[in-house]
């Protein structure tokens, strides 16, 4: 299945008002998304963990979300991502702190350095975020649903990881106005029983340089072939523009 996805932006003054009513039952809905720190030769290198939490009855912790980034933005995700137990507890008490102070419903993501077992406080966002959407392939419900339910007060029993997967861009390389995709039914094909792969075209007007285009979905038996597949996928997805 591919899915021709609307892009609309909503302004908002708050993480209160961007996610809903405010709360006044005492109930958190939340998305954590932590950033982890991996050192190599160069010194500390940010790798970002998200977890999506969200029910009207209490916090729901999903398992975590990794993702890589370059240039400023995100270029692959993966879940569930290595996080430490200690580290884990602290980010997720943190959260807890953070989005009952705010209020609100829906989703919130609250982002981390990770440091060995240490959690810092980074920055939160009050909405469903780019690297989640992982989820499409690798749970239910996903942060979209997650988030409608927790505006709409409705129930969320569980939230199940469905497999290993991974999300990867589709990006373009310049700017226009008049272009077209190619490649669907390549990357479609490297699909396989219990190892699906699925894409989301934005419906964006225009193209600019590395602006995302898209993302290729793709869930495997561990993180790493998951990332594999959908960084394969996105590259045979290709962006033809007219002149």
């Amino acid at each position: 299945m591919v899915t021709i996805v609307a892009k609309t932006k909503i302004a908002t003054r708050d993480a209160r008002f961007a996610t809903g009513t405010k709360n006044t039952s005492g109930t958190k809905h939340v998305s954590m998304k932590i950033m982890a720190a991996t050192k190599d030769g160069s010194g500390m290198k940010p790798v970002s963990m998200k977890i999506t939490v969200a029910t009207k009855d209490g916090i729901l912790f999903c398992p975590p979300v990794g993702h890589r980034q370059d240039l400023g933005d995100y270029r692959e995700s993966w879940q569930p991502a290595a996080l430490s137990e200690g580290a884990l507890f602290s980010a997720r008490n943190q959260a807890r702190k953070v989005v009952t102070a705010l209020g609100g419903h829906g989703i919130f993501g609250v982002e981390f350095f990770i440091r060995g077992e240490q959690a810092i406080f980074s920055e939160l966002s009050p909405r469903p975020h780019d690297t989640g959407m992982v989820t499409l392939i690798s749970q239910f419900p996903n942060e979209f649903e997650l988030h409608l339910r927790a505006v709409l007060s409705l129930p969320i029993p569980s939230i199940e990881l469905i497999g290993p997967s991974a999300s990867a861009v589709i990006l373009a390389d310049r700017e226009s106005d008049d272009f077209s995709f190619e490649g669907v039914a390549d990357a479609l094909a490297l699909g396989a029983p219990g190892s699906p792969v699925d894409l989301r075209i934005f419906a964006k007007p225009n193209t600019l340089r590395n602006r995302r285009m898209g993302v290729a979905l793709a869930r495997s038996e561990n993180a790493a072939e998951a990332i594999d597949r959908a960084k394969a996928a996105a590259s045979r997805i290709r962006i033809r523009y007219q002149a």
